[in-house]
């Protein structure tokens, strides 16, 4: 689906429909959004003083409504790519389950916490993966201090803006935010589903899985003989698409179950 340039007469009739109380209004609203740009959606939100002043409760719904089908849009566009940009998609996902993860908030948070990393991943041409692992396992875990909490209470809690914002999360977010960053220093991580349910978040070498880490005891180094497989950087991001999916059933959906469908079209 391509976006297309909105004039500003038409982005000051979509802020009329957007304050229109007739319900009737909120599928063509939707469809409309369908189409819009991010910059398109920012001035719209300016246009409006979304969370500069009272509005109706109907205009914030179809606020988010926009701000989410929006998003969606885009996430499709980038994720045709088996090599997309990986925070920028993750950051998309976050935004379709809370409206207000800015992009450019996400990227500042993610931005800091890599810097923590990439002057230490300068230089390690002559360290072995085991020796590189233990170094990224000693600065996301002691230096960011991420960790993990047991008992998440709402879907905030299983994204990866909440835990670049607050240093906690869920074992999903963080497995994650792990694989982004360590994408970011170089280094080949994916998550493996394990015979016994769940997942394995896997080291890999020209292709082969050498090793696992143990998340919830650090990052412990865990040896585990796996077959070569072929994967793609699509795979981090297949597996929270579907892991927020499935969070967000539990806790009895919000948003409609056909939407995020929509936006996985291009990872399976």
């Amino acid at each position: 689906m391509v976006a297309f340039k909105y004039s500003d007469v038409e982005s000051d009739a979509l802020c009329e429909l957007l304050l229109d109380p007739d319900e009737a209004v909120d599928e063509y609203v939707r469809r409309k959004a369908m189409h819009l740009s991010d910059k398109e959606v920012v001035r719209i939100a300016k246009k409006l003083a979304i969370g500069g002043k009272n509005l109706p409760a109907y205009t914030l719904k179809r606020y988010d409504c926009l701000v989410r089908e929006s998003t969606i849009t885009s996430f499709v566009r980038e994720t045709k790519d088996d090599f997309p940009d990986v925070p920028r998609c993750l950051a998309m996902l976050d935004r379709t389950y809370l409206t207000a993860v800015h992009p450019t908030e996400y990227g500042r948070l993610y931005l800091e916490r890599l810097d923590k990393f990439l002057p230490e991943f300068l230089t390690v041409e002559k360290k072995t993966l085991v020796e590189k692992a233990e170094m990224f396992n000693h600065i996301f875990f002691r230096m960011c201090g991420f960790r993990i909490i047991d008992s998440p209470k709402d879907i905030n809690d299983y994204l990866v803006f909440s835990l670049l914002k607050h240093g906690w999360g869920d074992i999903i977010s963080l497995a994650t935010l792990y694989t982004s960053l360590a994408l970011s220093c170089g280094l080949d991580v994916c998550p493996v589903p394990a015979e016994q349910g769940g997942f394995r978040l896997f080291y890999i070498e020209d292709n082969i899985p050498l090793f696992f880490v143990d998340l919830q005891q650090q990052g412990t180094i865990c040896p585990e003989k796996q077959p070569a497989f072929v994967h793609t950087d699509k795979d981090i991001i297949r597996f929270y698409f579907m892991s927020l999916f499935c969070s967000e059933m539990r806790m009895k959906y919000k948003i409609s179950p056909a939407t995020v469908f929509r936006a996985g079209i291009n990872l399976f």
